[in-house]
């Protein structure tokens, strides 16, 4: 494809990608924003239609009892049931009940019915002295006021909503009877046929416990009264807020689903605490982002315009920059074969020779960087010859070290040793006291300086004489020691060795674990408690990123915690020799056996309550490789 083919290709990309993208983020910060607009409204609106619902229902209780506790049920009730009527109480009866029955908002009848379920008085003709079902409202509302319903009763028009509260003896609290009133569903449709902001699609409406629709559809505006049903996503949640006695616990909150005209809304519900309802306000989600449409339409007929005037415009660009580029290109690709220090026409005064000046400025600096990188690997490499060649020197100089303290120092301890004992016999009974003890600390010197130049060998082999890694099973390996290498410090302990559970095998030198768990399960059973029997368990597990921790605790005497790191040092020592024997070289080997590993150990310990050292081993994972003269685990 010809540059200027390029060119026009990529100034139409780039504005349609960059038009693509700003589209894409501006339609989904837009959905986001007005997703959330949409819900908040949502939200506001359900949340004060719930609270009108619920100023609606309390106002209408409380004010019927406030009635009840008033004298003048009480005086009609009382009076009735002596068969004496009051006729000044009934006809301030009659004015209340004038009151709730007339105007705007009246109620349908108001009655006082007695402790029987007689109507003592109606506000509707014709009902005085007949007897009312005895309903679960009624019995509910032996103690406290109460709602019912909505329902419809016997030819009364619309759905009827029953307000109930008891009238008590102001002297004995027993109860004299009921004053109820009828009250028509206006003013509860009035509440939540108010559709200000929720466009076309949207409306509010109130469920019961069983989800049948209590007020007017606005999709299905001639179902007779208590006819829909409504089962959809919302309800369910709604529901679900309520607890076992019917009160609401939870707060409303905002879904997308299909309404019970399977139409997709978004809606949100409020709990009515009044009763056991809940009031559902949605909207349908086409009409709800219809607005976010519009703005799509107009953001494609923007960018549309806007790549045709890219188009024109790459069309006179490719004619300007085609040839300097076309050189730019051929000098990018003599520097890519390695011809640094290749340069291009600059001669030009306007943007493309600079960058061609650029250009032969970096081909030149490139060269000269050449230079200075291959001296200076030069330089690297002889220096890495010499430190190479020194480590060598140095790992035969401790070698040498190692041999000459294994025969030309040990040889002649062990003469004096010798040599001393057979003094000591041969002068029995021959010399003092003093004499004998100067002898003994002679012995007794060369003794413990034997053994610290064998520990001190045995540190320097773990290093120099490591042997390659392998599968150990640790689990054999405790085993091993405990029946063959430490049985008889283990009897005469009378001391106890227990592994957990089945350890994984680990990728180690076989022998230097053996040396690493002898010299800490030896250590729990020489430092342990006066009186105690010591006991050790072993246990690990696996780390996740190929590493086994082991854990080694017993019972025995504790490290102070302010020696937790030093008693890693060499030859350190807690006690002394008259004490424990050792020369205190032990959890220095064994930390030099962990860190060779590659591995890290620590003790968690406190004086008279035992320790647990902590240290991990590579994790055998199947495959193995040699490296710098070492087997190890290769993850």
């Amino acid at each position: 494809m010809r540059l200027r083919a390029r060119v026009l290709l990529i100034a139409l990309s780039v504005v349609l990608g960059v038009g693509g993208v700003i589209t894409f983020f501006t339609r989904g910060i837009s959905e986001e924003l007005l997703a959330h607009e949409i819900e908040n409204h949502l939200r506001t609106t359900v949340q004060s239609r719930g609270r009108l619902v619920d100023t609606y229902l309390k106002g209408e209780k409380d004010s019927l009892r406030e009635f009840a506790k008033g004298p003048t049920a009480q005086t009609v009730l009382k009076a009735s049931k002596a068969g004496a009527p009051d006729a000044e109480a009934l006809n301030r009866l009659r004015i209340w009940m004038d009151g709730y029955t007339q105007g705007e908002g009246a109620a349908l009848e108001v009655m006082l019915i007695d402790d029987s379920g007689r109507i003592i008085l109606s506000s509707a003709s014709g009902h005085g002295g007949s007897f009312v079902r005895e309903t679960a409202c009624f019995k509910e509302s032996e103690f406290e006021a109460c709602a019912c319903g909505p329902q419809l009763i016997g030819d009364r028009k619309g759905l009827v909503l029953t307000f109930v509260a008891p009238v008590h003896d102001e002297l004995d609290d027993s109860l004299l009877g009921r004053v109820a009133i009828l009250q028509p569903m206006l003013e509860l449709n009035a509440i939540v046929g108010e559709y200000e902001g929720l466009g076309p699609s949207g409306e509010t409406y109130i469920l019961d416990s069983s989800g049948v629709m209590i007020t007017p559809s606005l999709m299905d505006p001639h179902a007779p009264p208590l006819s829909v049903n409504v089962d959809t996503h919302i309800f369910q949640v709604g529901r679900s807020t309520f607890d076992e006695g019917g009160q609401p616990i939870a707060a409303t909150d905002v879904f997308t689903y299909d309404n019970y005209k399977q139409v997709e809304v978004i809606g949100a519900y409020a709990p009515v605490f009044e009763m056991d309802w809940i009031v559902v306000t949605e909207r349908a989600t086409d009409d709800a982002f219809a607005p976010l449409r519009t703005l799509e339409k107009a953001i494609v007929g923007v960018f549309t315009l806007l790549g045709v005037l890219a188009a024109l415009f790459a069309v006179y660009l490719s004619r300007t920059i085609t040839r300097p580029i076309l050189e730019l290109k051929a000098g990018a690709t003599e520097l890519a074969s390695g011809n640094l220090g290749h340069t291009v026409d600059d001669t030009r005064s306007d943007e493309i020779g600079d960058l061609a000046r650029v250009f032969n400025s970096m081909s030149e600096k490139l060269w000269h960087a050449r230079e200075r990188l291959e001296e200076t690997v030069a330089t690297r490499t002889a220096e890495l010859r010499e430190a190479n060649a020194r480590l060598d020197a140095s790992n035969r100089e401790l070698q040498d070290f190692a041999y000459v303290a294994s025969h030309d120092l040990r040889e002649p301890l062990r003469k004096v040793s010798s040599f001393g004992h057979l003094l000591s016999e041969s002068l029995q009974g021959r010399i003092d006291e003093d004499e004998r003890e100067n002898l003994g600390f002679m012995v007794d010197g060369a003794t413990r300086m034997q053994v610290m130049i064998e520990d001190l060998l045995t540190y320097s082999r773990v290093t120099t004489k490591g042997k390659p890694f392998e599968k150990v099973d640790i689990n054999d390996l405790v085993r091993d020691i405990e029946s063959l290498d430490m049985a008889t410090r283990i009897e005469e302990t009378e001391g106890t060795l227990q592994v957990q559970a089945e350890l994984p095998p680990v990728c180690a030198d076989a022998s230097q674990m053996r040396q690493l768990f002898q010299n800490l399960i030896g250590n729990a059973m020489k430092f342990h408690r006066i009186g105690v029997k010591p006991h050790v368990e072993i246990s690990g597990v696996d780390t996740g990123n190929n590493m086994i921790e082991v854990r080694v605790q017993d019972n025995g005497i504790g490290i102070p915690a302010e020696y937790s790191e030093q008693v890693f040092d060499m030859f350190k020592r807690l006690h002394s020799r008259a004490q424990y024997e050792g020369t205190g070289i032990g959890l220095a080997v064994c930390r030099k056996i962990v860190e060779r590993h590659g591995g890290q150990i620590a003790v968690e310990s406190a004086t008279g309550e035992g320790s647990t050292f902590r240290f991990t081993l590579p994790a055998f994972t199947g495959r193995m490789t040699h490296e710098e003269g070492h087997t190890h685990a290769e993850s």
